[in-house]
């Protein structure tokens, strides 16, 4: 099962940008935010993509839009603000983000539903009101620095409300005011007294030392912040919008080109690490990101594979691809061509583990996670439990009805968990919330806490929560023995969506489901 991919080029920042529109592809969830952050940054590099031979995700790319405004459709509250999920709260800082889109979308000629812009853009121009209250506590001025710069793109610049949240930008956190800036850059670039007291101000937040004579970057010198709460926000997503405000201004202004090679800096294998972050940062680079020229002599270099070796010229290419399925480490040789300049490398290999599903072991990384299967009895029998355990095995009669039961042990309060359940393909799953479903869909048991909203698939239950408090909680649904045969069960799992770090899994178990045919 083993595909590798190379790619070569001379500019660092394309490699890092590339890795950031991987991870958004394969990201797994797909709320609100997390939607429109795959789709946001391949709307904003179009031509960059088509350029270097990324054009072909067109179609793909044209199919979720079109899934996207449906779904948006969905999540827009009576109040015009847009929830993460559908029935979830909405929020400004959300709805400002879909603005954005949806005014990009406009603008490259997708077609959708006017009134999701019209009611976004007047719940934005609500919550700049003084009487205006529904935002998440402790953040109004950055809900309202973000409803300032959504109105700006959509060309409703409101001077009055921007020229009160400029009295109070100087002691905002460095975030809302480079939005604040951004604002008064796209629409009111004739006010430089207000621009150029916005951009020293932030100059001041930089911090730099001095190593063999040159600047180095050292971080951001923060007045608040606040990361991990109900606003999405980072240190990276902060540092992408200084840079972007900063070199709008003066491209050439030297501490604004050592601020983007630091947000390039921090890109890594999976770029930078959420979808808010990599869609904040691509559309950074996005701005100021330009394709060198081909160089005319390039280098001849030996593409190693285990005893496989392939000859690979870059001459003349802004970007070279290879892809093999070769099993072995790949490794690039130089061979010949100037040693000053070398081009850089990104290798990419995906795979199948061989082992099995159900051997995997449970796993607590700030989470604690641990599965039950109940097997349904008639009415005067209890239901028969069932730990579920790596590497063991359990057989169940075609027809049988079980009640999973996930426990979850979430040792401080955390926002935008999921809890995902993935369930043997021999399973039907029992959807309780349709109206078709029978009564034994319900589970016997109640939920600790009902999430945000549930996802019943195919091939999983997921229940996600804008907020989750301390405390365990247990979940329950029911599934149907439907296909004869023997199949894994795989882990159960709860995550933060914007910090993978803090996740946990459950063992993994088979399930063999015998048919009734004698």
């Amino acid at each position: 099962t083993v595909r590798q991919s190379m790619l070569l080029t001379y500019q660092p920042e394309l490699v890092k940008m590339l890795s950031g529109i991987d991870y958004l592809a394969r990201y797994p969830y797909f709320c609100t935010e997390q939607r429109i952050s795959q789709l946001i940054p391949e709307l904003a590099l179009k031509d960059l993509l088509d350029q270097i031979g990324r054009g072909d995700r067109a179609e793909a790319i044209n199919l979720s839009m079109r899934e996207s405004f449906t779904y948006l459709e969905s999540v827009q509250r009576p109040n015009g603000l847009y929830g993460y999920w559908p029935g979830s709260d909405g929020y400004v800082s959300l709805t400002a983000y879909v603005v954005e889109f949806l005014l990009m979308a406009k603008a490259q000629g997708y077609e959708f539903d006017e009134t999701l812009l019209e009611r976004g853009l007047d719940a934005l121009r609500a919550s700049l009101r003084s009487d205006y209250s529904n935002f998440i506590d402790g953040s109004s001025y950055v809900e309202r620095a973000e409803a300032l710069h959504a109105l700006a793109l959509a060309g409703d610049f409101q001077d009055a409300y921007a020229h009160d949240l400029l009295a109070r930008a100087l002691t905002m956190d460095l975030y809302s005011e480079a939005k604040i800036l951004y604002a008064f850059l796209t629409k009111a670039p004739a006010e430089t007294g207000s621009i150029n007291r916005l951009s020293q101000d932030l100059l001041k937040s930089l911090v730099f030392a001095l190593r063999n004579g040159e600047e180095v970057y050292q971080g951001l010198q923060y007045r608040a912040k606040s990361w991990g709460g109900l606003i999405n926000s980072s240190e990276v997503k902060t540092l992408a919008s200084v840079a972007r405000s900063l070199y709008t201004i003066s491209p050439e202004e030297p501490k604004a080109k050592l601020l983007i090679d630091e947000l390039i800096a921090r890109g890594e294998t999976n770029g930078w690490g959420s979808t808010n972050a990599n869609a904040a940062a691509l559309l950074a680079l996005g701005e100021v990101f330009r394709l060198q020229e081909p160089m005319p002599t390039g280098h001849q270099l030996v593409l190693q594979f285990g005893n496989k070796s392939i000859d690979f010229d870059t001459t003349g290419k802004i970007i070279s691809h290879y892809e093999t399925v070769a099993s072995s480490p790949g490794g690039v040789i130089w061979k010949s061509g100037s040693a000053d300049v070398l081009p850089h490398v990104r290798l990419t290999l995906g795979y199948m583990p061989a082992a099995s599903g159900d051997r995997v072991s449970g796993k607590n990384e700030g989470f604690v996670v641990e599965r039950q299967i109940q097997i349904i009895q008639n009415e005067d029998n209890p239901p028969i439990v069932r730990s579920v355990k790596a590497g063991e095995a359990l057989e169940l009669e075609m027809g049988t009805i079980v009640e999973e039961h996930i426990r979850v042990v979430n040792p401080e309060e955390r926002h935008y968990v999921a809890v995902a359940a993935p369930f043997a393909a021999g399973f039907e799953p029992m959807n309780p919330n349709l109206a078709t479903s029978p009564k034994a869909a319900k589970p016997a048991e109640r939920m600790t806490q009902e999430p945000a909203y549930a996802q019943y698939k195919d091939d999983e239950v997921i229940f996600y929560y804008d907020t989750l408090p301390k405390g365990t909680y247990d979940f329950y649904f029911r599934l149907k023995a439907s296909i004869a045969g023997s199949f894994v069960h795989p882990p159960a799992k709860a995550e933060m969506m914007y910090r993978e770090t803090i996740r946990g899994r459950s063992d993994g178990t088979r399930i063999i489901i015998k048919s009734n045919h004698k």
